[in-house]
């Protein structure tokens, strides 16, 4: 073959790889937090499901984005992202800040009820882990601002004051 029809055939292979593929998945687990932090929750749940598609599973970048679906998810479907991160949680083993920055998603989105069931959890999970009543007291002031006596019975029932 010329040089000329190997550089086009090498280009348009080039080409053809390029328009098969999407961005690079780290690159999207990124984007898709900064979407997060930008409140564009669905963009940022689209982002990080394109991107869990291309990250292997049980890596660390894989665990960071399918943590990121849930905080994203948790304000289009609480109780999914809840049921959801829950399952995942036990076959994972994480840390206590990954419950505590869906918990905290979940209060931004008013989703009390999904919060106080990952804070239960939480309790039997770490249960001398001070964070855990933090977060069960964090539940039980909001819960009182916003009147939620549901809420409050349900935290009197996990052993905080919220009752009185």
């Amino acid at each position: 073959m010329k040089p000329t029809i190997l550089r086009a055939a090498s280009l348009s292979l080039l080409i053809t790889l390029a328009s098969c593929g999407g961005a690079d998945p780290s690159t999207q687990v990124k984007d898709s937090y900064s979407a997060l932090s930008s409140r564009d929750y669905a963009g940022a749940e689209a982002g990080f499901s394109e991107a869990l598609q291309g990250l292997e599973p049980g890596s660390p970048e894989h665990m960071r984005a399918q943590l990121g679906l849930y905080r994203a998810r948790s304000y289009s479907d609480p109780a999914g992202a809840k049921a959801d991160f829950l399952v995942y949680a036990k076959a994972n083993n994480l840390e206590i800040i990954d419950y505590t920055q869906l918990i905290s998603d979940l209060v931004s989105g008013d989703h009390l009820d999904e919060a106080i069931a990952i804070v239960a959890e939480m309790k039997t999970i770490f249960p001398d882990e001070p964070k855990v009543d933090d977060m069960g007291n964090m539940l039980v002031a909001k819960a009182k601002s916003a009147g939620d006596a549901g809420a409050l019975d349900a935290l009197s029932g996990l052993g905080y004051v919220g009752n009185d």
